[in-house]
C-alpha cells in the first residue's frame, strides 16, 4: 500500500571549520614577503649588484616565504606539499618573468615620465601586477584542491 504522504528525505550539511578571509591573510602574508623582498633588493643593489639580479633574488626570497605561509595559513592546504610547491613554482617562474620583465621596462622607459622615482615605481607596479596574478594562481590553480577539501559535505540521510 503506497502512502499519500510526500516522502521526505534529510540531508545533514557537515562544515569544517573553513577559513574566511582568504584575500586579508593573503595581503598580510604579501605585505610580509614584499617587505623581505624589498629589503633583500636595496641590500643587493647597495652591495653593487645591478638591479634585474638585485630584483630576482629579492623577488626568489619573497616567494619561498609566500609559499610557505600561504600554504600554511592563507589556504590551510593539507595536500603534499611536493604537488603544490611543483605547481606554485611553475607559478611563481611566470610571475618572476612578468615581474623583472615589468621592472626592467619601466627602468628603461619610464624615467621621462616618473623622473628619479622610476626605481620605486618600477617595483611598485610590478608589485602591483604580480599581486593580483599570484593571488588568482594560487586560489584557483596552486591551492584549490586543499580548499575544494574543506568545503561542505552534503550527506543524505
Amino acid at each position: 500500500m503506497r502512502s499519500s504522504e510526500p516522502s521526505t528525505t534529510s540531508a545533514v550539511v557537515i562544515r569544517p571549520s573553513l577559513p574566511q578571509g582568504h584575500i586579508g591573510r593573503f595581503l598580510i602574508v604579501g605585505i610580509m614577503c614584499v617587505a623581505l623582498d624589498l629589503a633583500v633588493y636595496l641590500a643587493l643593489v647597495t652591495s653593487g649588484l645591478g638591479r634585474y639580479p638585485a630584483k630576482a633574488g629579492g623577488f626568489i626570497t619573497g616567494m619561498i616565504l609566500g609559499f610557505i605561509l600561504n600554504k600554511t595559513w592563507t589556504f590551510r592546504s593539507r595536500r603534499a606539499v611536493s604537488r603544490e610547491a611543483a605547481i606554485y613554482f611553475v607559478l611563481y617562474a611566470i610571475s618572476l618573468l612578468t615581474n623583472v620583465g615589468l621592472n626592467g621596462v619601466v627602468l628603461k622607459y619610464g624615467t621621462p615620465m616618473f623622473g628619479h622615482a622610476t626605481t620605486a615605481t618600477a617595483f611598485i607596479l610590478a608589485t602591483i601586477v604580480c599581486t593580483i596574478f599570484n593571488f588568482l594562481g594560487m586560489r584557483y590553480i596552486t591551492f584549490r584542491h586543499g580548499i575544494a577539501s574543506r568545503l561542505p559535505t552534503v550527506v543524505r540521510l
